[in-house]
């Protein structure tokens, strides 16, 4: 396949992130020019302030990113995707009902692919950008490539907590919604999902129609040098968690489960002082409360956010990751990452999560929402010795780990 010029189209870009989706999309971009394609980025600007900025030059501001051109767009609604998190629901409601709708951003996408002209538009998450892109795409008649990272086509927000029931009023409005988003949302050429449950979930609400339908786990991205760790000198069964400190993420549950946490057996603790260890890397609206609730807790260490590459060596020196999400993850980067780091996952069953994390043999399992079932497995696993060395050996002969420059042959050929 000779040189393509490629648009990628995301509600968010880095440096502006919140998880995972963001950090694939760049990890795309970067393994896009590596391979010889031409790239730009169409995405969203990160403040009001640039908002009108961008809306007194013409629609857009234009700048480059580690080498990528990219496009932040004005938005016609009350406040930027980036600062959703700064409002209440009723403002949000609103936002929400505005962005289904948003002309004016539809149309400076426009404007730049008639200028930019690229043979392939491949969007990623379109909320806060706008769902009237699409129609805009095939109006152009460019080929055009969706991935799908969560559940935000049917549920506003991208939240679907487990065990959790919607009312009846919900119930109804989310429908409506639905049903709204997938007529505009339409059926691209090709539909690229990171895991088979995220596929499942859309073709039973009858998404995409008539796109080629593909799974394609997403790519990882290391930075830095991976450290070896030697279980013989430790002294502390250390455990990682990487992301949001928000509440879907269930950090508050960790915290809890690790306040709850004795050590059951140490047969080894006489030559040793032995005892759990856990590093809460990330950031979010409960930071703070975070790092109050903890500060006379020595086993719990906040660091905050940190660069790509410090965080290699977190999880190189780490025994496990914990994933304690209280809602339906499609594809957790944070899961890639770790196993490309050899490091086992103890993690929430919840979406697709189970098809990455098998019980026993990568990494262990537990209801969402139950402190008691986390606590339960780190005190199994801080009374086995070297329980980190033994499943990292699993982990490093069970996982294919997607690497970027396989992802994209694979993307390309979709």
């Amino acid at each position: 396949m000779g040189k393509l010029r490629i648009c990628l189209i995301s509600n968010l870009y880095p440096p502006y992130a919140r998880g995972g989706a963001e950090r694939v999309v760049a990890t795309i971009a970067h393994a896009l020019k590596e391979n010889g394609q031409e790239v730009f980025v169409i995405t969203t600007v990160p403040s009001f302030a640039a908002n009108m900025k961008a809306l007194a030059s013409g629609g857009f501001l234009r700048e480059t990113v580690d080498g990528v051109i990219v496009y932040r767009i004005a938005t016609a609604n009350l406040f930027p995707y980036w600062t959703i998190g700064e409002h209440n629901v009723l403002m949000r409601f609103l936002w929400h009902v505005f962005d289904m709708f948003a002309f004016e951003t539809a149309a400076t996408v426009r404007r730049i692919l008639r200028k930019e002209k690229p043979d392939v538009v491949m969007t990623h998450n379109l909320k806060g950008i706008g769902f009237l892109i699409p129609r805009a795409i095939r109006r152009l008649g460019i080929r055009h490539i969706h991935t799908a990272h969560d559940v935000q086509l049917a549920v506003p927000s991208g939240l679907l907590f487990a065990n959790e029931q919607a009312s009846f009023i919900i119930a109804f409005l989310l429908q409506q919604y639905e049903h709204i988003v997938r007529w505009l949302i339409g059926s691209p050429d090709v539909v690229i999902f990171p895991s088979q449950w995220l596929r499942d979930f859309y073709e039973e609400r009858g998404f995409f129609a008539k796109s080629k339908k593909v799974v394609l786990y997403n790519p990882v991205e290391i930075h830095g040098h991976l450290v070896t760790q030697d279980a013989h000198v430790k002294d502390a069964v250390r455990f990682l968690y990487v992301g949001q400190l928000e509440q879907h993420k269930g950090i508050l549950l960790l915290i809890e489960a690790i306040k709850r946490f004795q050590i059951a057996s140490f047969d080894f603790a006489q030559d040793m002082d032995c005892r759990l260890q856990i590093d809460v890397v990330g950031t979010g609206s409960l930071l703070q409360k975070i790092q109050k609730e903890v500060q006379d807790d020595s086993r719990i260490r906040v660091h905050g956010a940190v660069t790509h590459e410090k965080l290699s060596e977190f999880y190189a020196n780490a025994d496990a990751l914990i994933v304690p999400s209280l809602v339906h993850e499609n594809a957790p980067t944070v899961i890639f990452e770790a196993f490309a780091h050899g490091l086992p996952v103890i993690a929430s069953r919840v979406g697709g999560i189970p098809e990455f994390v098998k019980d026993g043999e990568t990494g262990w399992l537990f209801d969402a929402n139950n402190p008691d079932a986390l606590c339960a497995i780190l005190e199994r696993l801080c009374s086995v010795p070297q329980f980190g060395a033994s499943m990292r050996i699993n982990v490093q002969r069970g996982i294919a780990i997607p690497e970027s420059r396989e992802y994209i042959k694979k993307l390309l050929a979709s």
